[in-house]
């Protein structure tokens, strides 16, 4: 079996080539702006003598092949570590959402965004401008709504748009939703040795368990429409939504029922 696999399924080499093609099957082209969300570990086992970087590797070599020079590359490297601690250093604290994201984020010429819980990494084009967002971790200056003025592709490596679209969080906060609620969390971001105190604000569900979202109406919508493209790799899948019909169908859905984002599409409130 080929040494070039970086997965194995069904006696089937999975390599970067197969990456490539799929995305392109997805609908992503040269000059992209890209947004993953990753669940590696889904397509299959790892290729014979690869170690989880060399996967990594060669899985981001695939989408900046995929993007294009003139292309951006984005992945959530979130820290709701944050949230307890109250500090956040952009070069040491781990991305908590996946081998792929922290590997991500140490690559060349890949910067680290400073919003304390809802960090991305970025690489390419757009990555000044991903770089400048607010602290408002879903709000209209957020990285989410910079996605959605630059109609980036939103793509699940892996995993699934119901599982991972946090872009339904940002209009969710668009919309004023009832169910949640700003919050705000001060504390210290440490970059390069020094400190500087920030105050960012994330718009919060209770945790009682009353508010569990479900994204699942919004993602049949999508599927039907034809905006949600799916291809099976391995054992695994890869799924892309532009981000401007996530927004767009998303606010619709909410205009008819305004817990549609929710298990059960209701809140009921003190149960």
């Amino acid at each position: 079996m080929s040494v070039n696999c970086l997965f194995t399924y069904q006696n089937k080499c999975i390599g970067a080539d197969d990456f490539i093609r799929t995305l392109h099957d997805v609908g992503v082209k040269t000059g992209d702006a890209i947004f993953v969300h990753s669940d590696i570990g889904a397509f299959g086992k790892l290729g014979p003598d690869y170690a989880r970087e060399k996967v990594c590797r060669g899985i981001i070599g695939a989408l900046q092949e995929s993007a294009g020079e003139n292309g951006t590359i984005a992945m959530p490297t979130f820290t709701y570590a944050f949230c307890r601690s109250g500090l956040h250093d952009r070069q040491k604290s781990p991305s908590e959402v996946g081998a792929l994201t922290e590997f991500f984020r140490h690559e060349p010429e890949v910067t680290r965004s400073k919003q304390p819980i809802f960090s991305i990494a970025a690489w390419g084009a757009e990555r000044p401008s991903l770089m400048n967002v607010d602290m408002d971790a879903f709000g209209p200056d957020s990285f989410l709504a910079k996605l959605v003025s630059m109609n980036a592709s939103i793509i699940f490596l892996g995993t699934s748009f119901e599982k991972a679209c946090t872009l339904a969080h940002h209009v969710e906060q668009m919309h004023n939703v009832p169910y949640r609620f700003m919050k705000e969390f001060s504390g210290v971001i440490r970059y390069n040795g020094k400190e500087e105190k920030t105050q960012s604000t994330f718009f919060v569900r209770p945790l009682d368990g009353t508010v569990i979202n479900d994204f699942s109406r919004l993602a049949a919508l999508l599927r039907r429409k034809g905006f949600l493209k799916e291809v099976q790799l391995g054992a695994g899948r890869v799924s892309v939504a532009k981000a401007q019909d996530i927004f767009r169908e998303g606010m619709g859905l909410l205009d008819e029922n305004i817990y549609v984002l929710l298990k059960d599409g209701q809140k009921k409130f003190g149960k």
